[in-house]
């Protein structure tokens, strides 16, 4: 699907309700070691944050879950952060994505799992985005929007997690894939 601009603002339905779905798929009856405050969702644009928190209310997830814009989420970090891109147009305009600053923000908040929501044809046409989608094994195997990323397994063991440089993160049909902590 494709973004929605009004005025300065923009957001992505169809990202939306996909998070909000893996957010159902993650919390306790699917995971019960998983607590909602394990899990952070970022997102480039206020409007989204706006969107993603009212959807949120409205499917009456727990309360823990923290939305925030890039930038809100300097400095912080969650077992689990899903990540909405929103950029998804015929010309491959990527807005706040361009900036190498807030795509490491977005790229280094997880502890134990990231799950990515965004258009890969939107994101190949930017260098760097374009390096970063090229890094992670089985890419063709991930869908940005058209599919839901949903981590498989439980995620019990933290501290094997942070010993390492890797982030996992499951792809729909359960392969495992990995992307550089410290990218770029």
């Amino acid at each position: 699907s494709y973004e929605t601009i009004h005025g300065s603002n923009i957001y992505n339905k169809q990202e939306v309700n996909l998070i909000c779905q893996t957010i159902q798929t993650l919390l306790p009856r699917h995971q019960p070691n998983l607590l909602p405050a394990d899990i952070g969702i970022i997102t480039p644009y206020t409007r989204q944050v706006k969107e993603i928190v009212e959807k949120l209310l409205t499917i009456q997830v727990p309360k823990g879950v923290e939305v925030r814009t890039v930038d809100g989420f300097q400095g912080r970090e969650k077992n689990i952060i899903l990540i909405s891109l929103v950029r998804s147009n015929n010309e491959n305009e990527i807005g706040f994505l361009i900036n190498e600053q807030r795509m490491n923000v977005l790229l280094t908040r997880a502890k134990c799992a990231m799950i990515v929501f965004g258009n890969k044809r939107t994101l190949i046409s930017n260098n760097l985005w374009k390096q970063w989608i090229e890094s992670v094994p089985n890419v063709n195997s991930t869908q940005f929007t058209d599919q839901c990323l949903i981590k498989q397994n439980q995620i019990t063991d933290q501290q094997q997690s942070q010993s390492t440089k890797k982030t996992r993160h499951y792809t729909h049909n359960k392969k495992k894939a990995y992307s550089r902590k410290n990218y770029p």
